[in-house]
């Protein structure tokens, strides 16, 4: 067991801070965990998946997991993710999760003070001189985590929108645009995917086509020609369709080829058992993907605030 001090931990009868150690700690993680997702300001949480994995370049070292515990019980515990913004800034993102009953005690406080100066030290060992800033969410149901980030400097960047569609029986017949014809992608076609996906967007993620998640069926693809000009990717998850990414190539948008794209998706998802459709897009999205999810049926549902700080 490796004991951290934290310098401006609040004077707690028995508050220790100490690095993750494994396995065995799981079941008291996972049983705190679910205290914290039972809370009204309950954000996201990593699951239990997560914590198996246990390497650098996947999301879960250890040395990153940092558990606060009082007289023996699991309050509290840490996450970090880590990604470059175009087009060379790292982004470190601070997460941490306590137990309802020991906020406002100046624990998180603690704790984000020790993140900041953690994200610092990996930084410069691992990148050098690259220029690098912190980030943190808070969502609009978490008003204390607000208040913390608001008074430690932290900025809103932008504004994850986390949209509903809870009808999916009413989907209006919408024409194909001229030029183009929807076929689906085979799997030697994923490295087009991906590059569409990563064109448009910040977050494709390669390692999902080999999750239990992926069904290529459920894909909707538009090619004009050889080339692939639109995709809306695609799961069923608890009768809930998900959809992680929507990309339309540059030549080809403005001509109503993802309105499409989106009222064949959910057709489809109708077709395989879905009943209702999520998705999130950013509020800041100079492509206003926000009025083209409103115009196919979906409404919002969350607002989750993305925050940033400069790193000095």
């Amino acid at each position: 067991m490796i004991r951290v001090l934290l310098p401006d931990a609040p004077p707690v009868a028995g508050l220790v801070f100490r690095f993750y150690s494994g396995d065995e700690e799981l079941p008291a993680l996972m049983a705190l965990r679910a205290a914290i997702a039972a809370d009204a300001e309950a954000g996201w949480m990593p699951t239990e998946d997560q914590f198996e994995c246990d390497a650098d370049d996947i999301p879960f070292p250890k040395r990153d997991c940092l558990i606060a515990q009082i007289s023996g019980e699991f309050v509290g515990f840490t996450w970090l993710n880590h990604w470059i913004d175009r087009p060379d800034k790292h982004v470190y993102l601070l997460r941490a999760f306590l137990h309802p009953a020991y906020r406002r005690k100046h624990i998180g406080r603690a704790i984000l003070h020790w993140q900041e100066n953690h994200a610092r030290s990996l930084h410069h060992a691992l990148h050098a001189v690259a220029p690098f800033e912190f980030a943190a969410n808070a969502d609009d149901n978490q008003p204390s985590l607000r208040a913390l980030l608001d008074s430690e400097g932290y900025h809103i960047g932008s504004t994850m929108i986390r949209l509903a569609r809870n009808d999916l029986d009413r989907i209006p017949p919408v024409p194909l645009p001229p030029g183009f014809e929807i076929r689906p992608i085979q799997s030697d076609q994923l490295s087009q995917v991906w590059q569409l996906i990563h064109n448009c967007l910040p977050d494709g993620d390669e390692s999902y086509a080999e999750s239990s998640l992926c069904d290529l069926s459920l894909w909707s693809a538009a090619f004009h020609g050889d080339d692939l000009a639109g995709i809306v990717v695609n799961h069923i998850r608890n009768s809930t369709a998900e959809t992680p990414w929507v990309a339309v190539a540059e030549p080809f948008r403005r001509r109503g080829l993802a309105k499409y794209l989106m009222y064949h998706s959910l057709t489809t998802l109708r077709s395989r058992g879905a009943v209702r459709a999520t998705l999130e897009t950013s509020l800041q999205n100079p492509n206003e993907t926000l009025r083209l999810y409103q115009s196919v049926g979906y409404h919002i549902t969350k607002r989750m605030p993305r925050y940033r700080k400069p790193a000095v």
